[in-house]
């Protein structure tokens, strides 16, 4: 699954949800993370999709939301896939 990390100072709520209500947008997998948890300033928000979801939320995103460079990116989508699955087994231990 292809994924995109758009990170926002957080001084442009509006225009952020407004662009999260986008119809492609909506249907994708979007997770919101206080970006200072990955070293980041601001708020990141996680987009998961296939390769045409992700390239058309590249190219629809609001100007104040700045794309991660790869390499950060991709570390940053380790440690919350990671977070995630640790979750997912702690509350299998609760339920299972």
């Amino acid at each position: 699954m292809a994924f995109v990390i758009l990170k926002s100072k957080g001084n442009d709520e509006d225009v952020v949800n407004i662009f999260l209500q986008d119809d492609k947008v909506s249907r994708m997998t979007v997770l919101k993370r206080e970006g200072s948890i990955y070293g980041e300033d601001g708020t990141i928000y996680l987009f998961e999709g296939n390769d045409e979801a992700v390239s058309y939320v590249r190219a629809k995103r609001p100007a104040s939301m700045i794309e991660l460079d790869p390499e950060k990116a991709e570390k940053i989508y380790t440690k919350i896939k990671e977070e995630n699955d640790n979750a997912e087994q702690g509350m299998g231990f609760v339920f299972g």
